[in-house]
């Protein structure tokens, strides 16, 4: 009795292990990604704002020969904010053509000039490092 029991759940309880990792799987990808390219030692993520006005939250680990970009799609008067928390050695640059990029400390303001732009954040670290960036687009600039 105890068998027969015990099987009657046994599906219904792999079933809601499955929708659970289902649900995980979807709420860890972000609506502000619209690419993404992973490879040996460059990895590329192409994220825009039109989706989600929320900040785009990066997390990573980079060192040694292993870089991170980030491109940002960007369209005349959006102004963003670059931020990043690290242990170890990791640092980042923003390099931009259709933008003004100004560098407070550990912070970058990017405010696009040209009809549109697709801007570069390059992470490294020249040993080791785990970061978290975020990238938040200003209030007043969203359309």
């Amino acid at each position: 009795m105890r068998i027969i029991h015990c099987a009657c759940f046994a599906r219904p309880l792999r079933l809601l292990g499955l929708f659970t990792f289902l649900v995980f799987i979807s709420g860890c990808s972000s609506r502000h990604i619209i690419h993404q390219q992973v490879a040996l030692s460059r990895d590329f993520t192409y994220v825009e704002f039109s989706r989600d006005t929320t900040p785009y939250i990066h997390r990573g680990q980079v060192g040694g020969e292993h870089s991170t970009f980030i491109e940002v799609l960007g369209f005349e008067g959006d102004c963003f904010t670059i931020e990043m928390q690290q242990k170890g050695d990791a640092g980042f640059t923003v390099f931009s053509e259709g933008g003004q990029v100004e560098r407070e400390k550990s912070l970058y303001r990017v405010t696009v000039n040209a009809p549109s732009d697709l801007f570069t954040i390059d992470i490294s670290a020249l040993s080791y490092g785990d970061y978290v960036l975020t990238i938040t687009k200003e209030r007043g600039a969203i359309r």
